[in-house]
């Protein structure tokens, strides 16, 4: 049995787009642009929220090292 992987909805994923179009937004300056994903990052990846919690666990297990 094979398992699809959606990458949409990988919690890690989105985080790591959201921060490189916010990157590019502000080289650009394209402030309406960066205020919209400063707003995203504020509203789903605050702590709290479901995209927050998960988003902390993905973060403490890539911290961590020797784990079998």
């Amino acid at each position: 049995m094979k398992i699809k992987h959606n990458k949409k909805r990988n919690t890690a994923f989105l985080y790591e787009c959201l921060t490189r179009e916010l990157t590019r937004s502000i080289i650009k300056k394209e402030s309406q642009k960066t205020n919209k994903i400063k707003t995203l990052f504020k509203k789903h990846f605050s702590a709290g929220t479901i995209l927050g919690e998960e988003l902390d666990c993905y973060k403490a297990l890539c911290e961590r090292s020797g784990l079998s």
